[in-house]
């Protein structure tokens, strides 16, 4: 089989996705990368990380093909090359340099400025572009697109509007050094291209086999090689907290999230021994963690790390990994019961889910939350919302706050929710299953433009009876299920009244 290594600058190929000559066989799932994700890529590019390779096709090939997400109309005489395996970083890329998405991606410079190392953000357009309509109100704010970054001279048109008291000196300097990778002609990607005329069923298999679900190497993995030659083995450990506290397994069963056990652990660290033997939860930071702090507090780590799981479950309805609003609320929520501030965890809870202050630079955040709850100036006052709030929560698009969505949905089954197929109550289920439903009573599933006003749970058993759509009219779906879900009869979304209720006294 031939095949060649080539590498492709990410401005080349943006540049092919905006005159059609780069696409998607049809074949291929869409774009589902959620902002954070896309942050991720960008700030590993900014630091010139790699990102791994593309698996690429030379075209035209004997089978359909549609546009990246964003990108424009397709002509099979210009199309050349298919993305195999990559679609979502270079989808990530073209909306974020191009900026075309529904989402706008930006770099606070007042944080980089501070010595933050989360600077990269994320906001819906609409909200975005109200706050900063052109490139003067973005400098004035000290917030830059990436589209302003890209460009030598988009950067110093954004510069001229600059703030008269900041350093631009200094501004120039973190735009070469901290955020290096995102300018034009710096940052290049590998690609594998195999041959126009490889043979179809060779295809099928590359693709099938690129597409098996893989084993991510993070910062647990290389623990566990590190430590044990000095006699502590991670891997047994976790194994034997699984087996001790089964409510780690069951919010981690495919073990993905085992790494934010450690996260607590380097907290705990960080509040007992100081921060010189923790700087914080990132990657990096557990990696720098010494063998004998890990082996002293590992224990503590997965005792609170339970405890806090059951304390999530019993107040808060988070009883499986579907109804967990992330991990950093997980984490935050420990830090409080660490200190032994039960008094707080309600108002704390409900305040970070209205919010969404973990949604964003969640690793800075929950280490000044530990930070501020040992120094004991720890306070929080209960967010009241009314009407024009619960409106605004219930129209952000649920896939875009999953934060927020999730832990909505998970105080509505907390409140004894029912399933609109079975009219049992949810809790008697040992899974949830999310759907949407449309303003004529299709249950469905959720798509992108889905509000939080739109989703409802179901249990397995109704899961299973869906089929393809049902219509909430028909005499099988129990509207008195619907309505325990907060849904109005009449127009089926969520009702402003009955979140108000979830949010602020948990009752529904």
């Amino acid at each position: 089989m031939d095949f060649q290594q080539s590498k492709y600058s990410i401005d080349s190929l943006v540049q092919r996705v905006r005159s059609g000559k780069l696409a998607l066989p049809d074949f291929q799932r869409d774009f589902v990368w959620e902002p954070k994700e896309v942050v991720d890529l960008l700030d590993s590019i900014s630091r010139q990380w790699p990102i791994g390779s593309l698996l690429l096709l030379s075209g035209p090939q004997p089978f359909a093909f549609r546009p990246i997400n964003s990108g424009p109309e397709l002509s099979v005489s210009d199309l050349d090359l298919y993305i195999l395996d990559g679609q979502q970083r270079v989808t990530a890329l073209f909306h974020a340099i191009a900026d075309v998405s529904d989402f706008c991606y930006f770099v606070d410079f007042q944080e980089l400025l501070n010595g933050s190392d989360e600077v990269f953000s994320w906001e819906r357009r609409s909200k975005f572009e109200r706050q900063y309509p052109d490139v003067k109100s973005r400098a004035k704010g000290m917030v830059a697109l990436v589209t302003d970054l890209w460009e030598i001279s988009k950067f110093y048109e954004w510069m001229r509007f600059v703030p008269e008291n900041i350093d631009t000196s200094q501004v120039i300097h973190l735009r070469q050094t901290r955020l290096g990778g995102l300018q034009s002609k710096v940052y290049d990607v590998f690609a594998i291209v195999l041959e126009q005329d490889i043979d179809l069923e060779a295809l099928a298999r590359i693709f099938e086999t690129i597409n098996r679900k893989g084993v991510d190497l993070d910062a647990f993995e290389l623990l566990v090689a590190k430590l044990y030659p000095h006699g502590f083995n991670l891997k047994e450990e976790w194994e034997k907290a699984r087996e001790e506290f089964r409510i780690l397994g069951d919010f981690d069963p495919d073990e993905k999230h085992k790494l934010e056990l450690l996260k607590l652990v380097s907290l705990i660290i960080r509040i007992s021994e100081g921060k010189k033997f923790s700087r914080g939860v990132r990657q990096g930071d557990l990696l720098a963690l010494s063998k004998e702090n890990i082996s002293t507090y590992w224990r503590d780590g997965v005792s609170l790390m339970a405890e806090t799981l059951q304390f999530a479950k019993l107040n808060f309805g988070v009883i499986s990994p579907e109804l967990l609003p992330n991990w950093a609320m997980i984490h935050g929520l420990a830090g409080l019961i660490k200190f032994h501030r039960y008094d707080a965890t309600e108002a704390w809870w409900r305040n970070s889910l209205i919010e969404q202050h973990y949604a964003q630079a969640a690793n800075t955040k929950i280490v000044a939350h530990w930070d501020i709850l040992r120094t004991g100036a720890f306070t929080v006052e209960k967010v009241q919302i009314g009407e024009d709030k619960a409106r605004e929560i219930l129209a952000k698009p649920a896939g875009a706050n999953g934060l927020l969505n999730k832990g909505l949905l998970a105080l509505i089954y907390k409140g004894g929710a029912l399933d609109p197929l079975t009219n049992k109550p949810l809790q008697s289920s040992q899974r949830i299953a999310f759907r949407s439903i449309s303003s004529d009573g299709v249950i469905r599933r959720i798509r992108s433009v889905d509000k939080i006003s739109q989703i409802i749970m179901l249990s397995d058993e109704g899961d299973k009876k869906i089929g393809r759509q049902i219509l909430a009219s028909d005499p099988k779906v129990s509207q008195l299920a619907l309505s325990s879900q907060g849904l109005d009869l009449g127009t089926y979304e969520r009702v402003e009244a009955f979140l108000i209720n979830v949010l602020q006294s948990g009752e529904i």
